[in-house]
């Protein structure tokens, strides 16, 4: 058994960690801020998970450096490599997550852009016939024709106004 909280010796020179559950001194707990913990402790496995929030909160626990320094060895020696992983995880899903936002804000704008489009190219259509209209009677039968299926054109692809 060690002399520093929360680290016990086993045979052979390995270091076990044991995470205590209360703060060593509630005046100590109370006066520190605890930072957030890594968003990439969800990739990680429990046992490298327990050891990272140990590292994170020990001080706020009133872990003594030297026991910090045991932690830190220890996820260094059994974590170094999940924790390696689970960061790159944590950035793959998270430039995933961006980009398909990115195409769903694409999309959402490009939609916007041919709603304006086609709202613009009806209105000029219908300038057009409001024009045309005024010319009815002196038009000839194939520019009337012309102008029927302009008409129906519009009214089908746009509507009364």
């Amino acid at each position: 058994m060690s002399d520093r909280p929360g680290v016990a010796t086993a045979a052979a020179g390995q270091t076990v960690v044991e995470v205590e559950r209360e703060a060593r001194s509630s005046a100590t707990a109370g006066k520190m801020q605890l930072a957030k913990g890594a968003n990439y402790l969800e990739y990680l496995s429990a046992l490298c998970a327990g050891l990272n929030e140990c590292l994170r909160t020990g001080p706020a626990r009133g872990l003594d450096p030297r026991s910090m320094i045991d932690l830190q060895f220890a996820y260094r020696e059994r974590c170094l490599e999940e924790d390696i992983a689970a960061r790159k995880r944590l950035l793959e899903d998270l430039t995933r997550s961006r980009e398909a936002h990115d195409s769903e804000v694409a999309a959402e704008k490009r939609e916007r852009d041919r709603v304006v489009q086609s709202r613009e190219q009806c209105d000029e259509m219908y300038r057009i016939l409001h024009g045309r209209r005024k010319k009815i009677d002196t038009m000839s039968v194939g520019e009337r024709a012309d102008f029927d299926r302009f008409e129906a054109n519009w009214k089908s692809g746009c509507g009364p106004a």
